[in-house]
C-alpha cells in the first residue's frame, strides 16, 4: 500500500474513532470507507445475536434512493447467513454458502447495484451484540479485488472497537443521567468539587441554599461559608479529601456546622467526603477523584420525611407531624402546646400511627422514623 494510502487509512481510522463519541458522524466515516474501495453503497448494522433483531443501521449515500438499498442489504435471512461465517473477515457475496437464491431476490430490490459481486462481513460485540457491514457496486462494475478486501479487513477491528467505545460511553451517559436526576430529587443539598476545589455540580436544593442569606454561598466557582473560621475548616477538609482520595485506610471525610443569618433556623450540617475512581492500567490517565458535600437542612429534611411517611404508611399530614415530632425528641405535651390541640387528640392520632406503622410503643415508632426507609430516602 502506498504512503498516500497509508495516510488515507490513518485519516479514515481517525473518523471511525470520532464516531465512537459522536454517532452522528458515523455516516461520514462509513462514506470514507466506501470511497476508499470505490464502493457505490455501504451499510453497517448492529443487532443482538440471541434474537437477531437489528437495533441500529445506517447506509451511505443516504439519499432518496438509499432506503431500499439499506432494507435489502439488511435483509434478515441474508444477515443470518453472514453471521454464520467467521467474524472479522469479509467475503464476496457469491462465496457465502446459500447466497444464490438470496442474490436473485435482492438484486431485484437493489435497482442498479450488483448484489452478487458485493462483500459483507460480521464482527462480534460484547453482551451478545453483533455488527454487520456490507459494500456493493453498480451493475457492470468490476468486483472487489483481494487488496480492497484486505484493506476493509484492516479497518474492521477499528469499526468494532469504535462501537464498543460508543456502547461504553452510552452506558456511562445513561448512568450519569440517572445519578444526576436522583441527586436532583434529594432533599439534601449535593455539591461535587473537582481536584482544584471548584464546583462541578450542585443539585436544586443546594442551589436554593446558596440563594439564602448567610450559611453557604457559591462565588466564582468556589464555596464560601458564613464565617472565616468555618470557611477555613471547610477548605482544610476539602484539601485533605483530595490529597488522600487514593490512600487506602486513611480517613478522608469530615463535618462542618454552619450558622445561618436567620437565627431562628437550625445550623446547616455539611458532610465532606471524597470519591476516587481506580487507576485504569489500560489508559495513560490517572484515576480521577472528586469531593462530595452533602448539605443537611434539618427543617427541610423533617418536611420531606413527613411527606415520605405519609406515602409509605398512609399517614395523614397530622399523623406524620406527630411521628416526626416524637422522633425529634418532643413530648406529647410539648406537641399539643405547639399545635394548639388537646393531648387526647394526639393520643388518638398516636394509636392510629401505631396501627398503620405496625409498631406498639413510642420507642419503636421513633426508631422506625429515624432509621427506617422513610429516613433513607431523604
Amino acid at each position: 500500500m502506498s504512503s498516500v494510502n497509508n495516510r488515507e487509512m490513518g485519516r479514515i481510522i481517525g473518523e471511525i474513532y470520532d464516531s465512537a463519541i459522536d454517532a452522528a458522524s458515523l455516516p461520514q466515516a462509513l462514506a470514507s470507507v466506501a470511497k476508499l474501495v470505490d464502493s457505490d453503497y455501504a451499510v453497517v448494522a448492529l443487532g443482538d445475536r440471541h434474537d437477531g433483531a437489528i437495533h441500529y443501521r445506517v447506509g451511505v449515500p443516504d439519499n432518496g434512493d438509499a432506503s431500499p438499498y439499506c432494507d435489502a442489504l439488511c435483509d434478515a435471512s441474508w444477515i443470518n447467513r453472514v453471521l454464520a461465517q467467521e467474524p472479522g473477515r469479509l467475503l464476496t457475496h457469491s462465496a457465502v454458502p446459500g447466497s444464490g437464491r438470496i442474490a436473485r431476490q435482492l438484486n431485484g430490490r437493489l435497482r442498479g447495484l450488483d448484489f452478487s459481486s458485493g462483500v459483507s462481513g460480521n464482527f462480534l460485540l460484547k453482551k451478545s451484540g453483533y455488527g454487520y457491514i456490507g459494500f456493493c457496486r453498480k451493475q457492470g462494475a468490476a468486483g472487489f479485488s483481494g487488496e480492497e478486501i484486505a484493506s476493509l479487513e484492516l479497518l474492521l477491528p477499528h469499526v468494532r472497537q469504535a462501537f464498543e467505545i460508543n456502547r461504553h460511553v452510552q452506558e456511562r451517559s445513561v448512568l450519569h443521567d440517572v445519578v444526576r436526576e436522583r441527586y436532583e430529587q434529594f432533599s439534601t443539598g449535593v455539591v461535587l468539587l473537582d481536584r482544584e476545589g471548584s464546583v462541578i455540580f450542585s443539585n436544586s436544593w443546594a442551589r436554593r441554599l446558596f440563594r439564602e442569606p448567610g450559611g453557604i454561598d457559591h462565588v466564582d466557582g468556589r464555596l464560601r461559608l458564613a464565617t472565616p473560621e468555618t470557611d477555613e475548616r471547610l477548605a482544610e477538609l476539602v484539601a485533605h479529601c483530595i490529597r488522600t482520595a487514593h490512600m487506602k485506610g486513611v480517613k478522608n471525610d469530615g463535618y462542618v456546622s454552619v450558622s445561618r443569618a436567620e437565627h431562628d433556623k437550625a445550623p446547616l450540617s455539611i458532610s465532606v467526603s471524597s470519591y476516587a475512581s481506580p487507576v485504569d492500567a489500560r489508559t495513560l490517565l490517572p484515576g480521577t477523584s472528586c469531593v462530595m458535600l452533602l448539605l443537611y437542612d434539618v427543617e427541610r429534611r423533617n418536611t420531606t420525611r413527613r411527606y415520605i411517611l405519609e406515602q409509605l404508611y398512609r399517614l395523614t399530614p397530622c399523623e406524620a407531624v406527630l411521628a416526626t415530632g416524637l422522633a425529634a425528641g418532643k413530648t406529647i405535651n410539648e406537641l399539643a402546646v405547639s399545635q394548639d390541640v388537646s393531648r387526647e387528640t394526639l393520643r388518638s392520632q398516636l394509636k392510629r400511627v401505631f396501627l398503620k406503622t405496625n409498631t406498639n410503643r413510642q420507642s419503636d415508632l421513633v426508631k422506625l422514623v429515624l432509621t427506617g426507609p422513610g429516613n433513607l430516602l431523604v
